[in-house]
């Protein structure tokens, strides 16, 4: 056990010796007791309300979600986003990685689309992002093809479901 000096004020001083010989204890028993009632009342008033979130432009948002785009880019960032997502839409890749995401989705897993600030995407593994990865544009998942489908005809059921599909994407960059 470390020693040390304590200074206190000369009225602290006076009330720890009073309350030490009132509740038969040495001083430094007395101090750890102010100490740890000090610490309770400071846990009781700082615990009223459980902090869980963010409070942005009067809306909450929860520390358990990513904050959504909006929040984070200006209205230009946001602007070319959405315009390199409709580009993106009408490629090939996307129907690729919606047929790849609802492949994997069957092994618990899915494919995401990033797009870059320059105008660049890439599909990719949603095993391959990792928790620490910080993307410089956004991240969206890929929606998957409904569930009744049948493997051999994910094409065909990408074609009767694309718009939907292309609806749920929008949603998940929705400013």
């Amino acid at each position: 056990m470390s020693r040390f000096v304590l200074r206190l004020p000369d009225d602290i001083q006076a009330d720890m010796e009073r309350l030490s010989d009132e509740h038969d204890r040495s001083i430094n028993s007395e101090i750890i007791q102010a100490c740890k009632a000090w610490v309770a009342a400071e846990r009781k008033t700082s615990m009223k309300e459980p902090v869980t979130g963010y409070k942005i432009d009067g809306k909450e948002y929860s520390f358990d979600e990513p904050l959504p785009a909006s929040v984070m880019q200006s209205p230009w960032e946001q602007a070319m986003q959405i315009r390199l997502l409709e580009i993106f839409l009408k490629s090939d890749e996307f129907k690729e990685g919606v047929i790849s995401a609802t492949k994997a989705g069957w092994g618990g897993s899915g494919y995401s689309v990033e797009l870059f600030p320059d105008g660049a995407w890439r599909v990719l593994w949603d095993n391959q992002i990792g928790n620490k990865y910080n993307s410089p544009g956004v991240i969206l998942s890929l929606p998957k093809i409904g569930d009744d489908s049948d493997p051999d005809l994910l094409s065909e059921a990408f074609d009767n479901e694309e718009d939907e599909l292309k609806a749920e994407i929008r949603e998940r960059l929705s400013y």
